[in-house]
């Protein structure tokens, strides 16, 4: 039996709940050949189980995000108090849901961030040769930064896959430098490519005055927070793929287009897959700006920060 078949026989038992007498009857197969391609999934770890008791709160809130923003998927994670904890824990329900989703001759674009690298880490070891994973964006400079092109590489060795390395800034000092850049030919490439990719992976910061402002200036290494003062008052909440948009979903483009070196916006917009991932209440205008403008499509957070979403939609 192929790879493809075991895929297919795993997504029927976990996804769509048939039973094995079932699958066995819709393939034509023995009931034998299904627990040996479901046992063959486990082994080859296509197949990871994540089992949280999501509580009463959770579910509305879910249920809500579905409704309201139209989204394919959303899970929720428990909240921690501890801000690492709760990002592991985002991270361990996105892989599960990466493992189950992404197919094997699938084209994956990827963010950077702590929850995504979060996410490729928690990734359990599997053979996908025929999945390529390329950075949606250049890469931030800053002490802290965690570069698209390192997810890439992350998930890429998880998986026995291919990635593509983005070498170049997310933002550069001008648009004279952007053009240069982006007449390279293997940067051109990749981010045509990942423009089109089949689904991506995306965090998206918050941007604002408060105390963490402190550590998206140090992870950018290209704002400084005179820049954010700036940003803020141009009423920028969120910024995902080094550009810019307000509480309302509406890009604000400060450099979106004359320093950035990422797949634009509109472009996320209409890709058939966009999984958005976080976590903490902080970040809830950042994610509700995301979501109002279209671009998430799956969403995977922290109960808190779903909750402070949903607050603050009632709000405006």
């Amino acid at each position: 039996m192929d790879i493809e078949q075991i895929i297919e026989i795993a997504r029927m038992y976990y996804e769509q709940n048939l039973s094995q007498e079932d699958i066995a009857l819709k393939s034509k197969i023995s009931r034998a050949t299904v627990s040996r391609a479901l046992k063959d999934a486990r082994e080859r770890g296509f197949i990871r189980t994540v089992v949280i008791s999501p509580s009463e709160v959770s579910q509305r809130l879910q249920d809500w995000l579905r409704t309201r923003f139209n989204l394919k998927f959303v899970a929720i994670a428990p909240s921690r108090t501890d801000t690492a904890a709760s990002i592991d824990l985002v991270g361990q329900v996105a892989a599960a849901h990466l493992e189950a989703t992404v197919t094997l001759d699938c084209v994956l674009g990827v963010a950077g961030g702590r929850t995504m690298l979060s996410l490729a880490r928690q990734l359990k070891p599997a053979d996908r040769p025929g999945v390529l994973v390329l950075p949606i964006m250049g890469g931030w400079i800053g002490q802290t930064a965690i570069c698209a092109s390192d997810v890439a590489r992350e998930i890429a060795e998880r998986w026995n896959a291919r990635a593509n390395v983005l070498f170049a800034p997310a933002l550069v000092k001008d648009e004279i430098a952007r053009q240069a850049l982006l007449r390279e030919e293997a940067i051109a490439e990749i981010l045509h490519s990942a423009s089109n990719a089949d689904m991506a992976v995306i965090g998206i910061a918050s941007v604002t005055l408060e105390v963490n402002a402190g550590d998206y200036v140090s992870g950018t290494g290209r704002i400084s927070s005179r820049d954010v003062a700036e940003l803020v008052k141009r009423g920028v909440v969120g910024e995902t793929c080094a550009q810019f948009f307000d509480i309302k979903g509406r890009p604000v483009d400060v450099w979106n287009r004359t320093r950035t070196i990422a797949v634009p916006l509109e472009d996320l917009v209409k890709m058939p897959s966009v999984l958005a991932v976080g976590a903490g209440a902080d970040k809830a205008r950042a994610f509700l700006g995301a979501c109002r403008m279209g671009i998430v499509k799956s969403l995977i957070v922290s109960e808190d920060l779903a909750n402070e979403m949903q607050r603050l939609d009632a709000l405006e």
